[in-house]
């Protein structure tokens, strides 16, 4: 005998053709908020893990729905099924990021929290960054720059393994546009770090510093004549969309450097070690109160 709250698919269509969407037994909905909170104040970083992906999986899903509806609505066409389904998927989204919202404010380190009070971090992020990266593995701010994949000097050849996290990479586009969206927030800091580097970046762009980069850049990878970017590299200048990316990455780094070292504070109990750049070539500074960057 089947449970009463479990319907079959044909069930779901009534006797004058209607679809009817069959509710959870309200006993069942009880028990699980009530055991919901207790569930995710013990989630594994595995668990974490698994509903920061999901998460995102279901946002590009939903875009995509709302995308298709916005098609299908300027022809007129029938959307409600569709439109439907990226509801439930919102709904879907709203409900992870509420546990993650639980566990980033609970789990034992404390770094969920800290990353929180950072303006453009929220939970999913702060979650996210949680369960990609491991402080027992990263000795170094360094080690942390590379897993994440901004280390420019790495190169992934054909059948080699890739050298940086590919979770955690996309983590970190995210984190700085998150950070471009915030600069106007009067309590917002590496947003600010965008704009400064950009600024900078800009200069030694149109004054000729980077146009042994804009060279390589032509010679390492296809791109189209007929493209903006190629008309920018090829007169020995940097495109707007690279010296975006650039200032972006710089952005990130700095948070990851502020990040890494309170991580490794609260680990290990001891101020973290000074960078290898900062403290044998002097490739990078100090900035105050907010960490080390190159």
């Amino acid at each position: 005998m089947r449970a009463p709250h479990i319907r079959p698919e044909e069930d779901h269509v009534s006797t004058n053709g209607t679809i009817e969407i069959p509710a959870l037994d309200q006993t069942e909905i009880v028990l699980t908020r009530r055991d919901l909170r207790a569930a995710v104040e013990s989630l594994t970083v595995e668990q974490a893990r698994w509903l920061v992906d999901q998460y995102y999986a279901w946002q590009d899903f939903r875009m995509q729905a709302g995308s298709q509806v916005a098609a299908l609505t300027k022809t007129a066409e029938p959307c409600a099924a569709i439109d439907y389904a990226g509801g439930q998927l919102r709904r879907l989204e709203d409900d992870v990021k509420a546990m993650l919202d639980r566990y980033t404010r609970v789990e034992p380190t404390g770094m969920g929290a800290w990353a929180r009070e950072v303006v453009g971090i929220g939970p999913v992020i702060s979650a996210g960054l949680l369960a990609n990266i491991d402080i027992t593995k990263c000795p170094t701010v360094g080690h942390l720059w590379s897993f994440a994949g901004l280390n420019p000097e790495a190169v992934w050849a054909k059948g080699q393994k890739r050298p940086w996290n590919a979770r955690l990479k996309v983590l970190c586009f995210k984190i700085g546009e998150s950070f471009v969206k915030v600069q106007s927030n009067k309590n917002d800091i590496y947003g600010k770090v965008y704009v400064a580097r950009k600024l900078y970046e800009v200069e030694r762009n149109t004054s000729g510093v980077l146009a042994g980069q804009a060279a390589q850049k032509l010679e390492r990878f296809k791109i189209g004549k007929d493209t903006d970017a190629y008309k920018a590299y090829s007169t020995g200048l940097l495109p707007p969309a690279h010296i975006h990316a650039r200032a972006r990455r710089y952005a990130v780094k700095a948070f990851l450097a502020d990040f890494w070292s309170e991580w490794y504070r609260r680990h290990h109990g001891q101020e973290p070690p000074l960078p290898y750049p900062l403290a044998h070539l002097g490739h990078i500074h100090v900035r105050e109160g907010v960490g080390w960057i190159r």
